[in-house]
């Protein structure tokens, strides 16, 4: 009997435990935010560098639904999409340059991390 009320008793704080951390948990679980990241400004030339080699990224990715969407103006922006859905945007601003993914971007497609990462080795490492 007293093994009965031990474990009844060790259930129950347990489960108080677990519903006094679910609240908690739950303003920690809201969506993440985009990942942004921001260099300098680049010259129409350079932009268009770094416009091909995401070209050259949806050109080889095509038949699993990449594809390009760019500004008819050089040097402006241009979006990376995966089946219908904007999964990276480059974008040159007066202020910099910026490369923004959306959050969730790693299971939807993880592949536009790798270019990100190129892209961004590229921008630090290029001598301009």
């Amino acid at each position: 009997m007293a093994d009965r009320k031990f474990w009844s008793s060790r259930a129950s704080s347990t489960l108080l435990g677990v519903a006094l951390l679910l609240p908690s948990m739950s303003v920690e679980a809201g969506p993440a935010p985009a990942q942004v990241q921001t260099f300098e400004v680049l010259q129409p030339r350079q932009f268009v560098i770094l416009r091909r080699h995401a070209q050259a990224f949806v050109s080889a990715k095509e038949y699993a639904g990449f594809a390009l969407d760019a500004s008819e103006a050089p040097g402006a922006w241009f979006q990376i999409r995966y089946q219908g859905r904007a999964v990276m945007a480059v974008e040159n601003t007066p202020a910099g340059l910026v490369i923004s993914v959306p959050a969730g971007v790693d299971l939807l497609a993880p592949d536009v991390l790798r270019l990100r990462d190129a892209l961004r080795i590229w921008l630090e490492h290029d001598e301009r």
